[in-house]
């Protein structure tokens, strides 16, 4: 870990909150401490979470939250390792495109692909966000959420007793706030390689209108932080800036695109 990183952790697991504030109320309201020691400590717990908001600002940067500490890109894979995919699935019927694309990776059992798969349900009349692993917990319907969760988890492991081997899931539900969440075999990916120019973002945004009624499944990709020439202008009206300009225009309700999106962005090494 970098070294700012590690001074903004420690900074953040230091810093004294709400708790801390009740805790010495009670005990003043107990007159277990004196009123001086009180204020003194509340006066401390103010300068020390202005200092730690000042400071973590100053050396956290946002964007490094999309590069890693170790290489694990396709260009970095070991000779014979297994290639391993996190997929996160939204809605039930997203597990047809998931696996589709896992086809796509042609997995064998000399080669398999292991899959970490992520089933993000809203959080809705509970006060804390639930993880759940299924990797050993047998399908028993508790509630709506469970039964729901249920049906994907069961989609996704009758597709790995299909591959024998080839496949290997690991199905995971959380259960969390909107706002913490954070895609035929029988064609192979008559693949053709294409190239078009294109000179601005306006002639972007015309290819992709034409290429989403001829596809149903698309891989695109994004770069954080680097404007191109090709997609100038298309972040002015973006709706969903993490998906990048291209994925953005695709998902909108403006293109109308029935197809199924795959937004991928290589590892950035620090």
């Amino acid at each position: 870990m970098p070294l700012k990183d590690g001074i903004s952790l420690s900074l953040l697991l230091n810093c004294k909150g709400v708790v801390e504030v009740t805790m010495y109320s009670t005990a003043l309201d107990r007159n277990d401490i004196h009123l001086k020691t009180y204020g003194v400590v509340m006066i401390f717990l103010m300068i020390s979470i202005c200092l730690t908001h000042l400071s973590v600002k100053r050396l956290y940067d946002p964007s490094r939250k999309y590069a890693g500490y170790q290489k694990r890109n396709l260009f970095n894979m070991k000779l014979n390792s297994e290639l391993k995919i996190l997929v996160c699935i939204h809605k039930q019927h997203h597990v047809t495109s998931i696996i589709r694309f896992i086809d796509l990776c042609y997995p064998i059992v000399k080669d398999p692909v292991i899959v970490d798969a992520l089933h993000l349900i809203e959080l809705a009349g509970r006060s804390s966000p639930i993880f759940i692993s299924h990797k050993k917990k047998k399908v028993v319907a508790l509630n709506l959420q469970d039964s729901y969760s249920d049906s994907v988890v069961f989609s996704l492991k009758l597709f790995e007793h299909d591959k024998q081997g080839a496949a290997i899931v690991n199905p995971y539900t959380a259960i969390s706030p909107v706002n913490l969440m954070h895609e035929d075999k029988s064609r192979m990916g008559n693949v053709k390689l294409r190239g078009i120019k294109v000179d601005g973002g306006s002639q972007t945004l015309h290819v992709l209108r034409e290429m989403v009624d001829e596809h149903d499944y698309i891989i695109v990709g994004r770069r954080h932080g680097i404007d191109s020439h090709q997609t100038y202008g298309l972040q002015d009206w973006s709706e969903f800036p993490e998906l990048g300009p291209v994925g953005d225009n695709l998902a909108s309700s403006d293109l109308n695109c029935k197809a199924s999106i795959l937004v991928v962005q290589q590892q950035i090494c620090l």
